[in-house]
């Protein structure tokens, strides 16, 4: 399993048909600049009104939040497999229009069995896509 970190932690899957994403729990809010990043050294009393924030925020994972990605919902392992079914077809289809054919049976194979491990585990997932996805 490969793994690298750009700004999230992130590993091969599944014979590197998928990658795992790492993400953390963060604020929702906008996010400032830590002044400690610039050298600055807040009091104590700022600090303690910075970490009250006057208020409730709602927490995202960063991943989500940093991409701009929508919740498409849960879905049930019948729309799922719809979803994925049209997806390797598509991905198939690309390579081969660029000559790839080789790579196009390979991922057909991988993604077969990656999807049995998705169909598997799909109440486990929480699904999200770029806003121009059009799910």
């Amino acid at each position: 399993m490969k793994c690298s970190v750009i700004h999230f932690p992130v590993c091969e899957f599944k014979d590197g048909i998928f990658y795992k994403v790492t993400g953390k729990m963060v604020s929702g809010d906008v996010e400032e600049l830590d002044a400690a990043l610039f050298g600055a050294n807040p009091s104590a009393e700022e600090e303690t009104e910075q970490s009250t924030g006057g208020g409730s925020s709602e927490r995202v994972c960063n991943v989500v939040k940093n991409h701009q990605l929508v919740s498409v919902g849960t879905w049930d392992k019948k729309a799922f497999k719809g979803w994925i079914k049209d997806y390797v077809k598509n991905v198939e289809k690309k390579l081969k229009e660029a000559g790839k054919t080789d790579e196009a049976e390979e991922f057909k194979k991988l993604a077969m069995d990656g999807v049995k491990y998705l169909m598997a585990n799909i109440k486990d997932f929480d699904v999200y896509a770029g806003e121009k996805n059009g799910c």
